[in-house]
């Protein structure tokens, strides 16, 4: 009974609390959301062919330490699921249709460092707020490319080291680096609530917004074609050879996070 009693007086003091957040801690999360990639142009006609919808998911844990109940800093490893989709892109020249598509998939192992800043963490709901950098190495692509002149497509495909065209009969490999670069850096904001269950274990929901401050177009990737080298952006003529490519994402990351 009598430490009852000290414990209901120390929280009418402010003086401990059951949320306490100072010291490490753990979270596991998931992001699903959406991901906006650079604009592309068509090659039979100088036009920017339409986005759409691209899927994005993030998944991973991060290690965290609270210097006190309200801020800290936490970092980790996360795969991220990248790219952008776009629009068949229909041109008539001369009585024939050309019809072009395009599709980018880009995954990427990524390591965030973040400040972490949360909002009376004595309630059991608490705004937090998060801002960072985050490192990314890219793990795997693929770039295609569709193009029909009649009923059906031929389609150039990149992915690894490999490129292929169905068009132009070919199966060769890149000289020069792949189309996009290994690395990638960028920029973290994020924003939501955190509901405490219990002294140790919470649920953080936050929207989440990454932006790459990097253009990951390698525009030196050649492939060999009938004994000669070809530029894969094109070569300086093409709108695609000087357009840069920046990786972001917009998603609700949902977290599972353990004060250790």
């Amino acid at each position: 009974m009598k430490k009852n009693i000290i414990f209901i007086l120390l929280l009418a003091l402010g003086v401990d609390n059951i949320y306490a957040q100072k010291g490490f801690s753990i979270e596991y999360f998931g992001q699903p959301g959406i991901s906006m990639g650079g604009e592309y142009y068509a090659h039979t006609i100088d036009i920017s062919i339409k986005k759409t919808f691209t899927f994005n998911m993030k998944y991973g844990v991060l290690l965290g330490y609270n210097f006190n109940n309200n801020l800290g800093v936490s970092a980790g490893i996360h795969l991220d699921h990248l790219g952008q989709n776009y629009d068949d892109l229909a041109n008539s020249d001369n009585g024939y249709i050309y019809t072009e598509g395009k599709s980018i998939s880009l995954t990427y192992f990524k390591i965030p460092f973040l400040i972490n800043y949360t909002v009376n963490p004595k309630k059991q709901i608490s705004f937090t707020f998060s801002t960072g950098i985050y490192f990314g190495f890219l793990y795997s692509y693929e770039d295609k490319y569709k193009y029909s002149s009649g009923s059906g497509f031929d389609y150039t495909t990149a992915n690894g080291s490999s490129f292929t065209s169905d068009y132009n009969n070919i199966s060769t490999s890149f000289v020069n680096g792949n189309p996009y670069n290994t690395t990638d850096f960028g920029g973290i904001l994020a924003a939501g609530i955190q509901f405490n269950l219990s002294e140790n274990i919470s649920i953080p929901i936050m929207l989440n917004y990454n932006i790459g401050f990097s253009d990951i177009k390698n525009e030196a990737s050649q492939y060999t074609y009938i004994n000669s080298t070809k530029l894969y952006w094109g070569n300086g003529k093409d709108q695609n050879s000087t357009l840069a490519f920046h990786n972001s994402s917009f998603g609700l990351k949902i977290g599972f996070k353990i004060n250790l």
